[in-house]
C-alpha cells in the first residue's frame, strides 16, 4: 500500500499533534523525520505520511484542526482587545 505526505512541519509538537489527531479519527499514519544538521543545532522536520485511500479524510481533518487554532489565535487578539 502506498503511503502519501499530507502534511510537514518543522516542529516536532505539531507532527505528534497531526499525527494523534489522525489517530483518534481512525486513521493510520506514521512521521517520517529528517534531520537537517544547521552549524550544530538539530532541526527536525517531519512528513506525516497515510496511506493513499486515507488522504481525503487526513487532508480534511488536517484543514479542520488548523482551521480550528487559527480562530483561537484570532479570538485570543479579540479578547486582549476587550480587556483594555
Amino acid at each position: 500500500m502506498a503511503k502519501v505526505s499530507v502534511y510537514w512541519t518543522k516542529s516536532e509538537l505539531m507532527a505528534q499533534s497531526v499525527m494523534d489527531l489522525l489517530i483518534e479519527n481512525g486513521i493510520s499514519c506514521m512521521i517520517q523525520s529528517d534531520q537537517v544538521i544547521e552549524g550544530g543545532p538539530r532541526v527536525h522536520a517531519g512528513h506525516i505520511l497515510v496511506f493513499a485511500e486515507d488522504e481525503g479524510r487526513a487532508r480534511e481533518q488536517i484543514g479542520g484542526f488548523l482551521g480550528t487554532l487559527g480562530e483561537l489565535a484570532e479570538s485570543g487578539s479579540d479578547t486582549e482587545d476587550d480587556n483594555e
